[in-house]
């Protein structure tokens, strides 16, 4: 029962962090889209985990493509145990790079995620939600 309860925490946490936006950085990252174009294999990982117990999986697999029109394909492979999600997912949304943050949003409603870009390179990029979710990203070869 503690650990639905506590898996369940995690994920409204999740949900609350998707909602919100104006992540605030001292690093300036080009506005670009083409910087994030193409496929890129992703990682969520939890940063703090020291609460959250032995039992509980803190990392997640999936990847991103994010088209030149603005468009991101999201797919997640959750996992019994995975704190993330036990399912995996699939989404299309679209994205706006500002600043030091990468927006990810739905037009039909107003759903939206803002993360803190906190470094890039060619092949990486990580990323952080809120104080206690990263997520990394490295750019896979010759599949854009």
């Amino acid at each position: 029962m503690n650990k639905v309860l506590f898996t369940s925490r995690y994920a409204s946490l999740l949900l609350i962090g998707l909602m919100l936006t104006g992540l605030f950085s001292f690093q300036k990252v080009p506005e670009k889209k083409s910087a994030f174009s193409g496929v890129w294999d992703a990682e969520w990982q939890m940063i703090n985990t020291a609460a959250s117990g032995k039992s509980i999986n803190h990392q997640m697999s999936g990847f991103m493509r994010f088209d030149g029109d603005g468009e991101v394909k999201i797919t997640i492979y959750g996992y019994q145990g995975c704190i993330f999600s036990s399912d995996t997912i699939h989404n299309e949304l679209q994205y706006k790079v500002q600043n030091d943050s990468l927006t990810i949003f739905n037009d039909q409603d107003q759903f939206q995620l803002s993360y803190l870009i906190e470094s890039m390179s060619g092949n990486e990029i990580r990323l952080q939600l809120m104080e206690d979710i990263g997520v990394t990203l490295k750019k896979q070869q010759n599949k854009e």
